[in-house]
């Protein structure tokens, strides 16, 4: 007869040796449609993080490409002029709000083209007609 030391020190070692935990690296099983994937841990005073910013997880590939960033999220608008990057002509560069092609997502500095910048003319969607008299207020006389 074996001793019962023994017997219970190979019963415990099988035990642990065909259990589910010792076949995953010593992981508890879990039931992946209800488990969070594991989150970064925080060191003791840290700020809870915020769930609306990415984290290191949430990063997309291609993330470092604004093109990507921007086809691949809807309605993003990086500019910040209200046109979405999917119809903005010049995502980079906000619109001009001043009724004149405003849709495009573009700004127009001189919105008649007369060569006279918007700040400084009084008539912007009219071209100043260059013909010798008050050529410089960009309107036409």
């Amino acid at each position: 007869m074996k001793h019962p030391a023994v017997i219970r020190i190979l019963f415990t070692l099988s035990s642990l040796w065909l259990s589910p935990a010792c076949t995953r690296g010593g992981e508890e099983p879990t039931d992946p449609r209800t488990e969070a994937p594991p989150r970064e841990a925080l060191a003791p005073g840290d700020p809870a993080p915020d769930p609306r910013i990415p984290g290191p997880r949430d990063t997309m590939v291609g993330a470092d490409d604004p093109d990507t960033v921007s086809s691949a999220l809807p309605g993003t608008d990086r500019d910040g002029d209200g046109v979405p990057d999917s119809d903005d002509q010049c995502p980079d560069d906000p619109e001009d709000r001043d009724a004149f092609q405003d849709t495009d997502g573009c700004p127009d500095p001189d919105n008649d083209a007369d060569g006279i910048p918007d700040t400084d003319d009084k008539c912007p969607n009219e071209p100043e007609d260059v013909d010798g008299s008050q050529d410089d207020d960009g309107c036409p006389d």
